[in-house]
């Protein structure tokens, strides 16, 4: 939730309160995600999220067009991996011990998870297991063979990763519905945001939301599709509510490309799009 959401307050904050306090907040948030979150997907989206609002502050238009690709490219090339090596992310995992580096149980788990599911897709790349099937997948109880997890299943309920879900259970349609989606909710971004701070932070509040899903909880979920649906409400509000961008700390607007270029000239801002 702090990684979603840490954009649009951060910039409410700011708006409200000043860029010190803003600052301020932004620190201790991450210090205290850093420090005490037992979950590194939320620890890997906060600082997505960060580096994706700072990006889109710098150069808002060809951020943004970035952002709306690199989501898109994601959803269609990572059951592609498979065509470089039939068990890519355990390869990854071989790599990095190679080198002396300990994963974390929970990402060795996720390596043996990732392939399992990715070899599952290429059983049924054309329509997939079906809605909702990711938790009695064949082999998925099966042992992972691995000294420190040999407790733990391939496959535990679901893959732990939004894309990977939608491919194995719905095939290609799927996953162009998934990616249809993302593109859609980055145009919105585009077109809507009045001024850069405003675009900035949805999309910080858009990438977050995506990279935890990549990582941690089933796509399907119902209280993670209601995040993402309270995200959208919060977007939404921002976007049209004209106390969003007022108040004594309001921003200086200087657009710098045809995204905003003349949307207030010769009238008062609304806030509406």
């Amino acid at each position: 939730m702090i990684a979603v959401f840490c954009g649009p307050v951060g910039l409410l904050v700011y708006r409200r309160y000043g860029a010190v306090t803003a600052i301020a907040a932004f620190t201790l948030t991450a210090v205290v995600v850093a420090t005490f979150s037992q979950s590194l997907a939320a620890k890997v989206a906060l600082a997505a999220a960060l580096a994706v609002g700072g990006l889109v502050l710098w150069r808002s238009r060809a951020a943004l067009r970035g952002l709306a690709v690199a989501v898109v490219t994601l959803v269609f090339l990572l059951p592609a991996l498979r065509l470089v090596d039939p068990a890519p992310f355990s390869l990854l995992r071989t790599a990095a011990a190679s080198q002396g580096v300990t994963l974390p149980g929970s990402v060795i788990q996720r390596t043996y998870m990732y392939d399992f599911v990715l070899a599952r897709i290429a059983e049924r790349p054309l329509l997939g297991w079906g809605l909702e099937t990711s938790s009695v997948l064949p082999g998925g109880q099966e042992r992972v063979p691995h000294p420190t997890l040999d407790d733990h299943e391939f496959l535990t309920s679901h893959p732990h990763n939004g894309v990977l879900e939608v491919w194995v259970e719905l095939g290609p349609v799927g996953a162009l519905g998934y990616a249809a989606v993302l593109w859609l909710v980055v145009g919105a971004i585009r077109r809507h945001a009045a001024d850069r701070a405003t675009a900035a932070a949805l999309a910080a509040a858009a990438t977050g939301y995506v990279v935890v899903g990549l990582f941690a909880y089933s796509i399907w979920s119902s209280w993670w599709i209601a995040t993402g649906i309270l995200a959208t409400a919060t977007a939404i509000g921002m976007l049209h509510s004209p106390a969003s961008a007022c108040g004594p700390q309001r921003e200086k607007q200087r657009p710098d490309d045809e995204t905003y270029r003349g949307r207030d000239a010769g009238r008062p801002h609304t806030g509406s799009p």
